[in-house]
């Protein structure tokens, strides 16, 4: 009863129901076996961010990257319906304009979110949180990569990985 009270009070006082997912949510959620901090389950200043493809064309794939983000035991938020494309299809186009409108509503919701750090499975998007927006970000690839005690393997396979041209050449991330 008491941690449903803190999430309510934490909802209320922030006065949004997205903050560390729901109440529900949280409450139907089993924690991993490792012992957790109070501190450690508020402390979630990084984003999972989806990108245009995940979030409106290849859900189910942006589901499962969830899936494995929690599975990591990463912290992070999801802004689910707030956020706005990244804006690097307009900057590519000529587009400054709608490019700048596009990041400073980013921001601006990354700011009242407290967002410090960004987790994206869009190599377009890390690049333009990355180069553009000057947040640090990580293509959810390199975070999968950080935890290889906690991948499990089943059997002895070799991975073949395609690196977009975002990766590569641009982020220098190889």
């Amino acid at each position: 009863i008491l941690l449903v009270k803190s999430f309510e009070y934490l909802n209320q006082y922030n006065n949004n129901q997205r903050i560390y997912f729901s109440i529900k949510e949280c409450l139907n959620t089993t924690l991993p076996s490792r012992r957790y901090s109070m501190f450690n389950l508020f402390k979630r200043n990084t984003l999972y961010f989806p990108g245009c493809l995940n979030k409106f064309i290849l859900r189910d794939i942006a589901n499962r990257y969830v899936s494995i983000l929690k599975n990591l035991d990463i912290n992070f938020i999801i802004l689910k319906d707030e956020e706005v494309c990244c804006g690097i299809p307009a900057y590519n186009a000529g587009y400054t304009k709608d490019f700048e409108d596009l990041k400073n509503k980013n921001l601006e919701l990354f700011r009242k979110n407290k967002v410090k750090k960004i987790i994206t499975p869009s190599p377009q998007c890390a690049y333009t949180f990355e180069k553009l927006y000057n947040i640090p970000t990580e293509h959810v690839t390199e975070t999968i990569l950080k935890h290889p005690d906690k991948i499990p393997l089943k059997h002895q396979e070799e991975i073949t990985y395609f690196e977009p041209c975002y990766m590569g050449r641009y982020t220098k991330n190889h």
